[in-house]
C-alpha cells in the first residue's frame, strides 16, 4: 500500500498508539478486520474506550466472537464465512434473487444504494403516513426500514406508518432517488 502511495501505517493495531496515528482522535469510523477474532475485540475495545462515539465495523470469524464484538461496543459486526454461505444457498434456491443481488452489490447495470437520515422537526413527512406520502411515486426511492435508531429499525413498514420528528429512515434506490427523498424528508440541499 505504502509503495502505492495510499496512506497507511504499518503497526500493531491493539496497541493504542497504533491507533492514535492511524488518526483514531479524528476518524468517523473503525474497521477492525484484522485475521484474529480476539485482536479484533481488543481493537474494539480500545477504540470504544478512547471514543465512545465512533462508529466500528468488525469482523468475526466464530458466532461467539461476534456476540462479544457487539458486548465490546462494535456497531456492526461481519462475518464473512456467513456471508459467502447465504450467497452460495440464494445462488441455488433462488437465481432471481441472486441476480438482483448481484446488481445492488456489483453496481452493474443499475446501481442501488442503501442511506439512512433522520426526519426533521420542520419535515413535512411529520405526520403523514408511508401510504399518503406515496414516496414511490414521488422520487423511486423506496423505504425499507423506519424507527428511533439504528437499533430499533422496523424493517418494511406497514403503509400507515405515520412519519415524526427525529425519526431514522433506511432507503434503497439510485443515488439521485436518495437524493431526492433525503431533500424531501430534511428540506436539505443534497450534492450534485
Amino acid at each position: 500500500a505504502l509503495e502505492d502511495g495510499a496512506l497507511a501505517i504499518v503497526g500493531d493495531a491493539t496497541h493504542d498508539g497504533v491507533l492514535d496515528q492511524a488518526g483514531l482522535g479524528r476518524a468517523k469510523a473503525l474497521v477492525a478486520a484484522v485475521r484474529s477474532d480476539s485482536d479484533n475485540l481488543v481493537i474494539t475495545l480500545s477504540a470504544k474506550a478512547r471514543r465512545a462515539n465512533i462508529l466500528v465495523v468488525a469482523r468475526a470469524i466464530d458466532a461467539e466472537a461476534e456476540r462479544k464484538l457487539f458486548m465490546a461496543g462494535a456497531d456492526r459486526v461481519v462475518a464473512p464465512q456467513q456471508v459467502g454461505a447465504e450467497r452460495l444457498a440464494a445462488l441455488v434456491l433462488n437465481t432471481d434473487l441472486a441476480e438482483f443481488i448481484d446488481l445492488m452489490i456489483a453496481g452493474k447495470v443499475v446501481e442501488f444504494r442503501v442511506a439512512e437520515f433522520r426526519i426533521s422537526e420542520n419535515s413535512p413527512f411529520v405526520g403523514r403516513s408511508l401510504r399518503d406520502l406515496d414516496l414511490r411515486a414521488e422520487g423511486g426511492a423506496m423505504v425499507i426500514a423506519i424507527g428511533q435508531g439504528r437499533r430499533h429499525l422496523h424493517v418494511n413498514p406497514d403503509p400507515e406508518t405515520v412519519f415524526k420528528p427525529r425519526q431514522v429512515i433506511v432507503a434503497i434506490g439510485s443515488q439521485v432517488q436518495l437524493d431526492a427523498l433525503k431533500q424531501m424528508a430534511t428540506g436539505t440541499e443534497t450534492r450534485a
